[in-house]
């Protein structure tokens, strides 16, 4: 009975190279898929999202430092500019707001408000240097000045502030007609209303003419046709539950832990044995291999047993060394036991400084913990 056709037999040799090739290249990718690997930002595939980065945790920890919830623009009217000065602490073009944009609207860290809305030039939007105007609607000269009525209640006494011999109503002590002396404003000086004078044309109008004057071209323009240019700050959103503490504590806990040794990625993508990938606020491995996972959840209340419970299922997953589970503002007592049972570290706290300290004495107490199971370890082997 013939299986081949041709007048070649078959390899039986060949085939069984082949074969063992194929199970060894098998065998090869369970235990890739087995082990814990962290992935950079260029090969995480597209369906996984990003939902932060080192330059927004910089951005954070510069906010921190200068003691600040508000990034205010700077605007030069000689120049012509508007610049967001701490973008310099991230690399960024301070003149560029363009990153700021991105964080606002594609986070709920921080959020854009309105910080001043400039009139400009219709013709020239680019400048942003434009006065006011009056002038008179008789002669269109510029020369006018506004005329203060006052009135002395006592004797109805109505005239322009000058009549009263002073620049300010403050100062007027005596009426100038029946020559009283006023000892108390509130009850005997009234403004009735104002008017303004040309004096140039010597008339007299209450409907003096506005315009608008762009100092770049120098030419009027009216306040119906300017345009609006919107300036915004940015504010750390109060209400965020991705967190202003969660990035405040995210780049201290890294440089402490670099500071053990540790080689840190800042919001990884790990692998786990199921091939399934899972995001984690801090991945650190040092030369012996060790890992620490930190993760950082916030809350406007309370973490409950759910948020820790995902993180049990994760960590299983992934099964680094050590792990450290901070909670802000609040642990439930429930989750707190749920986490220990599992040999989770819980820190908990609303205040910055005070999880920094506990943090430091969690890291302490795991290094020590690491190298004594090390110390052990190879006693057996001895």
């Amino acid at each position: 009975m013939k299986l081949f056709s041709g007048d070649k037999k078959p390899d039986d040799k060949k085939d069984k190279k082949e074969e063992k090739k194929d199970i060894k290249k098998t065998n090869d990718i369970k235990q890739k898929l087995q082990e814990p690997t962290t992935l950079s930002k260029q090969n995480i595939p597209a369906k996984i999202p990003i939902n932060a980065d080192e330059k927004l945790t910089a951005l954070i920890h510069a906010m921190n430092n200068n003691q600040t919830s508000l990034i205010k623009p700077e605007i030069n009217f000689e120049q012509n500019t508007v610049s967001y000065p701490i973008l310099e602490s991230i690399g960024e073009n301070i003149s560029d707001n363009k990153y700021l944009e991105y964080v606002s609207s594609g986070s709920d860290v921080l959020k854009r408000e309105i910080y001043e809305r400039l009139l400009v030039c219709p013709d020239h939007p680019d400048n942003l240097f434009v006065t006011v105007r009056m002038y008179c609607p008789h002669c269109s000269s510029l020369n006018v000045e506004k005329l203060n009525l006052v009135e002395h209640k006592v004797c109805g006494y109505i005239a322009d502030m000058k009549e009263f011999g002073v620049s300010f109503l403050e100062k007027i002590q005596q009426c100038p007609k029946c020559k009283r002396e006023v000892t108390d404003q509130k009850k005997e000086i009234r403004l009735p209303g104002g008017w303004h004078a040309c004096n140039t044309c010597k008339q007299k109008f209450d409907n003096i003419v506005i315009k608008l004057h762009c100092i770049k071209q120098n030419h009027d323009f009216t306040l119906e046709s300017a345009k609006t240019l919107f300036i915004p700050c940015y504010k750390i959103n109060e209400q965020s539950e991705g967190g202003f503490d969660k990035f405040t504590v995210l780049h201290p806990i890294k440089k402490s832990l670099e500071s053990l040794g540790f080689t840190v990625e800042e919001m990884p993508h790990v692998k786990g044995k199921s091939g399934m990938v899972h995001e984690v606020s801090l991945f650190s491995t040092n030369q012996k291999g060790q890992t620490i996972a930190v993760i950082i959840k916030n809350a406007k209340e309370t973490i409950d047993d759910a948020d820790v419970n995902s993180t049990i299922i994760n960590m299983i997953d992934i099964s680094p060394s050590k792990t450290i589970f901070i909670g802000i503002p609040l642990v439930s007592e429930r989750a707190k036991t749920l986490a220990n049972a599992h040999k989770i570290a819980v820190i908990t706290g609303n205040d910055v400084r005070d999880i920094l300290s506990a943090t430091d004495n969690v890291l302490e107490n795991i290094l020590v913990e690491l190298n004594t199971k090390k110390d052990k370890l190879e006693s057996v082997f001895e």
